[in-house]
């Protein structure tokens, strides 16, 4: 149903010095996850019925973006990458109502939706390669000292 059924060819994972913000997020299921995604660009997608009745495609569908835009060079504005958002738009208007009733919790696939994908795996993984190992709580601390120093410090400007 998608890609016309072939195995796609794997996108190259950048490499990165070791333990950088690179590594840490080039390293991840996620970004492995993204490349062996199909390309989006030139592939056979699936229907908008196929796509929002197929829990499975929406774990392709968000993997393929990630990988369109982090490995293949792909921008956000490109045809193909419109097209697999429109495609998923009904699926995330259903993700984004199951969020807002608390009665729908049981009821939907939380694990393959697109959103908790996106967020829960590929941005928190950018986030965690960025902070690195060290506890937000360090982080926090810093920033909050530098900001009460900031407001504090008459005639300065944060």
């Amino acid at each position: 149903m998608w890609g016309g059924g072939s195995k796609p060819e794997h996108a190259a994972i950048p490499k990165w010095p070791d333990d950088s913000a690179g590594d840490r997020f080039f390293s991840t299921q996620g970004i492995a996850d993204a490349a062996g995604a199909p390309a989006i660009v030139g592939a056979t997608l699936p229907t908008p019925e196929g796509m929002a009745a197929i829990p499975e495609l929406w774990v392709v569908a968000t993997s393929a973006l990630v990988r369109a835009v982090v490995l293949d060079g792909v921008t956000v504005n490109h045809p193909a990458v419109s097209t697999v958002i429109a495609l998923l738009e009904p699926v995330v208007k259903r993700e984004l109502a199951y969020y807002a009733d608390e009665m729908t919790w049981d009821e939907y696939p939380e694990s393959d939706v697109p959103l908790r994908l996106l967020g829960d795996e590929v941005l928190m993984d950018a986030t965690g390669a960025i902070v690195g190992d060290d506890s937000l709580a360090s982080v926090l601390a810093l920033l909050e000292r530098r900001l009460d120093t900031a407001f504090d410090t008459p005639g300065r400007r944060a």
